[in-house]
């Protein structure tokens, strides 16, 4: 991925730094429902507030004459979510999420040649409705996950069923594509509908998921975006399932424009194999491509398959294979990668090994890397390291690249953890180090559900 250079350094930025007065609207915002859920204890109140840190620094080994060698990134956010219902029948509900960053490094004065710090305070979801079997409905700013995770400024109307639900909406579009924050625009308006299914015992997973829904777009009066979504889970017999998540553009053009399609399939207790389809447009790539990756984004297929055996001993394998191409330019990469992991180890049982290797061509290079893992699982703890070395031949030069994580969880109680991560990444053309700190209090008018009852296997949180 290509770096946005950095002009200035970090401590210059936080100089510059004026405290954010919506932060202030956050932290009222959660005093003001904790206070709620005391006086009234005929509403159902669950919420959460958190607060993180982001700061990486990026170092090249050979610098810009202009730009220097620098590419620093630092980030502060807050974000206050808040769910009532019961408030006028028990099936209602007020949703509040509201969101706040605050990014040091963002725009560049072309007169000074220095970055100036920016503030996106974002509303994203504030709505009322009923999820009532029936006529329901929802106004308001709300994603409408059976229609692809749709945002709209506006309204919902649905009917409920038992096992199905139907369902239409309409509004302003407050999402521009490639952007990931919400915002007003009047220009810009959403209309869709669709059905859902979901069968009568869903913990058994016997009958079939789905949800269809046809999405349009339309900017200053004409087509921008004309989508269908489609989801599904069918089970092909006992030890298969067929899944998909699928969105195909008709306007402007017919295209699979993101999507994924993998069949799952259970040969024995304890052997299973998974055969995927994966396409992505270029802002999906840009989300998923390496931190080093220096290709322009474009959009991308990929083939994988993946076999799991767990051993008696608790002993997990896992092979994948995979191959995929990008549309832009034609490259390729095809991997094989080999991970197993030793867990519940120890006197307590709250410990793992983890050891992957992997090998195959990476767009532009000939790639081989080993990984090494341990992690420690408490009740009030999780800790996993991660370390990997790896060996990249280019056509003109080979690069080794090392990358070092570490990750802790601590759990102060029901309500109150916190999360700590570092990264490292070096090889002989960049070092990047990153830190990511996190503070999360949850809160509610019911007693809160256990953080978890055990040790749970890694990637839980």
């Amino acid at each position: 991925m290509s770096p946005r250079n950095r002009a200035v350094s970090s401590a210059h930025s936080i100089e510059r730094f004026k405290t954010s007065q919506r932060f202030v609207v956050l932290f009222s915002a959660l005093v003001f429902a904790v206070a709620a859920s005391e006086e009234s204890h005929a509403l159902n109140i669950a919420g959460r507030f958190t607060v993180g840190a982001y700061y990486a620094q990026e170092k090249f080994s050979e610098a810009d004459p202009f730009l220097g060698d620098r590419n620093d990134v630092q980030t502060a956010s807050a974000r206050s979510y808040l769910r009532v219902s019961q408030i006028a029948n028990p099936d209602d509900s007020f949703v509040m999420d509201l969101r706040d960053k605050h990014d040091f490094f963002d725009k560049v004065e072309k007169e000074q040649l220095q970055l100036t710090d920016s503030n996106e305070f974002q509303v994203r979801q504030l709505s009322y409705g009923t999820d009532q079997k029936g006529v329901g409905y929802r106004i308001g700013r709300f994603p409408i996950y059976d229609a692809g995770a749709a945002n709209v400024d506006g309204a919902s109307v649905n009917y409920r069923a038992d096992n199905w639900n139907a369902f239409v909406f309409g509004g302003l579009n407050p999402l521009e594509y490639g952007k990931a924050y919400l915002q007003f625009r009047t220009k810009a308006q959403i209309y869709g509908g669709g059905v859902t299914f979901v069968p009568s015992d869903l913990g058994a997973r016997r009958g079939i998921t789905s949800s269809t829904a046809l999405v349009q777009e339309v900017f200053s009066g004409d087509v921008d975006r004309r989508y269908i979504y489609q989801q599904f889970d069918i089970p092909l017999g006992q030890q298969q399932r067929l899944v998909s998540n699928l969105y195909l553009d008709t306007v402007p053009k017919t295209q699979l424009q993101n999507g994924i399609v993998f069949l799952d399939s259970l040969w024995a207790r304890n052997w299973k194999t998974q055969l995927s389809y994966l396409t992505l447009d270029t802002v999906q790539y840009v989300r998923r491509q390496d931190v080093r990756e220096q290709l322009q984004p474009s959009a991308y297929n990929e083939v994988r398959f993946s076999t799991r055996y767990l051993s008696e001993l608790g002993n997990d394998w896992n092979f994948d294979v995979l191959n995929g191409a990008r549309a832009f330019d034609g490259k390729s990469r095809t991997f094989a990668e080999l991970r197993t992991r030793l867990a519940q180890i120890g006197e307590k049982r709250n410990w793992d090994f983890s050891l992957g290797l992997r090998a195959g061509r990476n767009f532009e290079s000939q790639d081989t890397s080993a990984l090494l893992g341990l992690g420690f699982y408490s009740r009030l703890w999780e800790v996993t390291a991660e370390q990997s070395y790896g060996i990249e031949k280019f056509p003109t030069v080979t690069y080794h690249p090392m990358i070092t994580n570490l990750s802790i969880g601590r759990f102060f109680s029901r309500a109150f953890l916190s999360s700590f991560s570092f990264e490292r990444i070096a090889d002989e053309r960049v070092e990047i180090l990153a830190l990511f700190f996190r503070l999360t209090y949850r809160y509610g008018s019911k007693t809160l559900a256990p953080i978890r009852d055990g040790s749970p296997p890694r990637g839980s949180l």
